[in-house]
């Protein structure tokens, strides 16, 4: 009985701790410095940034920045210990150096050229203001975790002026005074800030297909096609972030989205793809529409997923985890029920990343309960419990932001 309140406490305190975490740092995100100056920072000094007006929050920030030796490091801020190579952890990017590998190079006309330079200070704007808009808004995420993939973009572009022995730009060019109009504009409010989003995502796609109109290389057209077809994401992620402010966007962008495709879940790549194909663009294998749709969750099957598709191998693996226990679904709705009564507003308000540390700490007590010395019944309702709270947690996963990670 002793061993059993144990594990019933160990449980709520892990529900209860990281449940707080998520609540307590909602304002603060992740990307561009939050979340890692929120494992940092005292409750005072927590305490003190929420006070402060918008305005003087960044100075504040900068101050906590260089109290915890947070650095910057290309556009966005990482920990002095923060270890992983520029193209991220695992398989969630893509070398696009391993995409054109096998591409050769071919000569460039002063066209291709203009355009690997222009590409590259467009995808720079891009970061930047979306750095920028996201130290004005840290309660708005959007902002943070698009301007993390802009940094990929440039990075694709650059490893096709390396390849050309082209210098890489270190300014905006000619996009100067776009930079500074897209700032002025998105300092007014929130809503200003997000049409601005909107905005550059349109003239990237705009820009990128009419780069890969004008040249015959396919390694242009596999960089800029996988470019241009992430914008289509992000401009989901923008309107989908007016949504949840309550907000109605100016900007048309009817011409690339249909409402259907706000609903999905998976990558719209496929889409700028088929809008080159059909102005009679031939692409390369890795980027032609057939091979992004097979990309996506259910092998190219594109009827609307139900939430949690993107963790179904997770959930697959779960027998193992339990050493074959059975799970009472009864028991465990019932669970379910009165926890998302009691948690699942405030688990609706953690991030991903809080979202997969939750998950991961009750995948260590259910491995814990289940190789451990209790009876079957014992078993059986922390099971019931546990994956309770498991299905809460994986319900509230922003697959789009997962899967753009993915496929970017």
């Amino acid at each position: 009985m002793k061993t059993n309140k144990m594990i019933a406490a160990w449980l709520a305190a892990t529900a209860i701790m990281t449940l707080s975490f998520g609540s307590t740092f909602a304002m603060w995100g992740h990307g561009n410095g939050w979340g890692q100056l929120s494992q940092y920072v005292t409750a005072e000094e927590k305490a003190e940034l929420q006070s402060l007006p918008q305005e003087e929050r960044q100075a504040y920030m900068n101050e906590l920045k260089s109290k915890y030796r947070i650095t910057s490091s290309q556009g966005g801020w990482h920990g002095k210990w923060q270890s992983g190579s520029k193209w991220g952890h695992g398989s969630e990017d893509h070398n696009p150096g391993d995409m054109i590998a096998n591409i050769p190079a071919s000569d460039l006309t002063d066209k291709e050229e203009e355009i690997l330079i222009y590409g590259y200070e467009e995808e720079r704007l891009a970061r930047d203001v979306y750095n920028y808009l996201a130290d004005l808004y840290p309660e708005e995420e959007v902002f943070s975790k698009i301007a993390s993939s802009e940094q990929k973009h440039m990075d694709s572009v650059e490893v096709l002026l390396d390849r050309y022995d082209m210098e890489v730009p270190t300014g905006y060019g000619e996009l100067q005074s776009t930079v500074d109009t897209l700032k002025a504009q998105g300092e007014k409010s929130l809503k200003d800030a997000l049409e601005v989003g909107l905005q550059i995502e349109v003239l990237d796609i705009e820009d990128i297909e009419d780069a890969i109109l004008n040249t015959d290389n396919d390694d242009f057209k596999v960089v800029f096609t996988n470019i241009g077809g992430a914008s289509y994401n992000h401009m989901r992620s923008f309107l989908k972030a007016f949504d949840s402010n309550w907000l109605t966007p100016d900007t048309d962008t009817s011409e690339f989205l249909s409402t259907d495709d706000l609903d999905v879940k998976w990558p719209l790549k496929y889409k700028l793809a088929e809008r080159l194909e059909a102005e009679g663009i031939v692409l390369p294998e890795q980027v032609n529409s057939e091979t992004l749709k097979s990309k996506g969750p259910n092998s190219g099957s594109h009827g609307k997923p139900s939430k949690g598709t993107m963790w179904k191998g997770k959930w697959d693996s779960m027998s193992v985890s339990l050493n074959g226990s059975r799970v009472n679904v009864t028991l465990k709705n019932q669970y379910k029920t009165k926890y998302e009564a009691k948690y699942g507003s405030t688990i609706a308000k953690m991030t991903d990343s809080q979202l997969e540390t939750f998950i991961g700490k009750v995948d260590d007590i259910i491995e814990k309960v289940n190789t451990g010395d209790y009876s079957e019944a014992t078993k059986e309702k922390y099971n019931a419990m546990l994956i309770a709270l498991k299905e809460i947690a994986i319900n509230n996963i922003d697959e789009e932001s997962i899967l753009d990670g993915l496929f970017n």
